[in-house]
């Protein structure tokens, strides 16, 4: 994962920021980090909050998002073969609401009104759902489900001891551990201190040998495939469902030894199910109920304010202790400043709490209001009275609050990525000794840092890193955002500069942002403004004399050189570890070379650079050549990939 993803999975959960604040590719790029997580076994959020926080903003920004589409991939560290597919074995639509129970069920019965089927014949299967890796067995080949369309052949984890509930040759299923066994000889506090179920099997069907860990789960008969045929069932008709569905979401899962993670109704009628049909994603004959984060009633103890970057004042509820999840609970975030008044949020408040992720919980509702309501009328940091702008509350001394100076030096050098010490503890000394802006830092030489407490040592690095990132070159999309501008990040810098020149910044206008495709009128109106008042900062900081590779339409000469063009029309995506530079560096030099470098493998993918350790950028190239019935999509490894550049330019 890397640093700018970890942050923005980090500023979501702590409430700190939207999942909407973000560009969709960015947004989409955390949602394919949290998966790849949870398929291997290391969740970093619960499901609830990667449904309804992740997936679902992106399903807000961009409805019809590739990532959307796709099957979420099952990626495993392995160099076994991919097989494709008979059929796709697609992923699972959820549900965590009785509403998303009743429009399944409404979807079901309109389609099996058009059919003519009686009464007795609309009846639903319910069954557990496993927690494990899905694969399919067709007797000869058992083979993970991979992208959807293929997945790896892993029938050695057959050969290796793992046993098959029932015989071979019954389709679908996930293998699993059981959890009893997982608990008392491999989970924590075990010789093995593992973590997950999952994360012991992801190891063991990816291992290249048996270790000591699997080898005493084989003995024990603890490794199992098992079918979903094999299951326990209830058949049940759609009023049965309605009532019954908290009674199944407990008693079925009882019933198997197994980690699971809900119930899978499924229409039972084949015409029906061939009706309802499939999206690319998903059957749409099939639902998976899950449950949301535990929850806990508590007592609003006090509300702390703080303000980030952008100048948004975030409410954060400190709460008397409770225990969610094994882990002891002391606040949650309360989302914007509207939220206090209109819930009623105030010291004495008493509210249930969701533990919706791994960083800080969230409020699920309000059972008492406060009898004092808080309400943010200055910035906690400067004392400035507050602006609203739609459900927010920002402080609008840009300049001068010293949370924001704080907020926006921390940004631009962990977004420049070119100078390394300046973190949280070095900044908030900068800040508290009154140097709060970017062009007072680049001033700053060895004796002034030792005069603000920083040691001798410790003082020279930092000179040297500020001239560092004075001489190490930056894509000018990455000084841009940087900058911490307001609506304007990675995705949004790098799309505005597509189309016009950094240097025109300086005088553009509400209208010429707004013509750019993915910005809206409004967002377009407070972009130019800011700017406008910056001008003079940015300015300044141009004069720095940083290296700026240009971009896009903004181009320019200073740029060409004998191997420009070598990657024009090609649509080129970098994947896994790279051992000859960072990926950032290889992207910023492909897009030298005229290619555009996209962050995700799709139809029109047209060369795919795979370091160690590829996953399922890689398999998802794979199946599109195979589905094309040719080479869609050119694979290449590092090293043939920096041999053809040489050899093009040489040519």
């Amino acid at each position: 994962m890397s640093i700018s993803t970890h942050a923005v999975i980090e500023s979501i959960l702590a409430g700190e920021s939207a999942a909407t604040d973000y560009s969709a590719e960015v947004l989409a790029e955390a949602c394919a980090t949290l998966n790849s997580a949870y398929r291997q076994g290391s969740p970093i959020v619960d499901d609830a909050t990667y449904d309804q926080v992740f997936i679902a903003g992106l399903a807000s920004l961009a409805p019809d998002h590739a990532f959307l589409r796709e099957v979420e991939a099952e990626v495993l560290d392995t160099n076994s073969p991919t097989v494709r597919h008979a059929t796709p074995m697609l992923s699972t639509q959820k549900c965590y609401e009785v509403a998303d129970i009743e429009r399944y069920l409404d979807t079901c019965e309109r389609e099996a009104d058009k059919l003519g089927l009686m009464e007795f014949e609309r009846l639903y299967m319910v069954q557990p759902k496993l927690d494990g890796l899905a694969a399919n067995d067709d007797s000869v080949r058992l083979v993970t489900r991979g992208n959807g369309l293929a997945g790896y052949d892993v029938t050695h984890v057959l050969e290796r001891g793992m046993q098959v509930d029932g015989h071979r040759g019954q389709g679908r299923g996930e293998m699993v551990v059981d959890q009893a066994f997982f608990e008392a000889n491999l989970g924590k506090g075990t010789q093995f201190d593992m973590d997950h179920p999952r994360n012991f099997v992801a190891g063991f069907v990816s291992a290249d040998s048996v270790k000591d860990h699997h080898r005493l789960a084989l003995m024990n008969g603890a490794l199992r495939f098992v079918p979903f045929a094999t299951l326990p069932k209830e058949v049940v008709t759609a009023d049965e469902l309605r009532a019954q569905w908290k009674a199944l979401f407990v008693s079925l899962p009882e019933r198997v030894p197994y980690l699971t993670d809900g119930i899978v109704v499924r229409v039972v009628h084949p015409d029906l199910m061939d009706a309802l049909g499939a999206t690319s994603n998903h059957e749409r004959g099939v639902m998976a109920i899950k449950q949301k984060g535990e929850v806990a009633t508590t007592t609003v103890a006090g509300i702390r304010l703080t303000t980030g970057r952008t100048g948004r004042v975030v409410p954060t509820l400190l709460i008397e202790p409770v225990e969610l999840s094994g882990a002891t609970i002391s606040k949650a975030t309360a989302h914007t400043a509207t939220n206090l008044t209109a819930k009623g949020l105030g010291a004495g408040a008493v509210v249930v709490i969701e533990r919706a992720g791994e960083v800080i919980p969230r409020l699920v509702e309000v059972v008492t209001p406060a009898e004092r309501v808080m309400e943010v009328t200055h910035c906690p940091s400067c004392d400035e009275p507050v602006q609203m702008e739609g459900e927010h509350a920002v402080c609008p001394n840009v300049l001068e609050c010293p949370a924001q100076a704080e907020n926006r030096l921390r940004h631009w050098f962990a977004t420049l990525g070119t100078a390394d010490l300046f973190g949280p503890k070095t900044v908030a000394k900068l800040v508290d000794n009154g140097c709060t802006d970017l062009l007072s830092v680049y001033q700053l030489d060895a004796p002034a840092f030792e005069a603000m407490g920083f040691g001798p040592g410790q003082s020279e690095n930092l000179v040297a890193q500020l001239s560092r990132s004075r001489r190490e070159p930056v894509e000018d999309w990455r000084f841009l955002a940087a900058l911490g501008i307001r609506h304007l990040g990675r995705g949004d810098a790098r799309k505005l500069l597509q189309v016009l020149r950094l240097e025109a910044l300086s005088s553009v206008t509400p209208e010429q942002i707004a013509a750019v495709a993915g910005f809206g009128t409004l967002t377009a109106e407070a972009i130019a403004t800011t700017l406008t008042e910056r001008w003079g900062e940015i300015e300044q900081l141009l004069l720095l004399g940083i290296p700026l590779e240009r971009t896009g339409a903004a181009a320019s000469a200073e740029n060409v050189t004998k191997s420009s063009g070598v990657l024009t029309n090609e649509r080129v995506v970098f994947t896994g570890t790279m051992v000859h530079g960072k990926r950032s560096d290889m992207e910023a030099h492909a897009r030298q070379l005229g290619a555009e470098v996209q962050s995700g493998v799709n139809g029109k993918t047209t060369l795919l650079v795979a370091g160690a350790k590829a996953g399922s950028k890689m398999a998802k190239a794979e199946a599109n050549n195979t589905k094309a019935g040719r080479v869609v999509t050119r694979i290449l490894s590092e090293d043939e990939y920096l041999s053809m550049i040489v050899e093009t330019e040489a040519a």
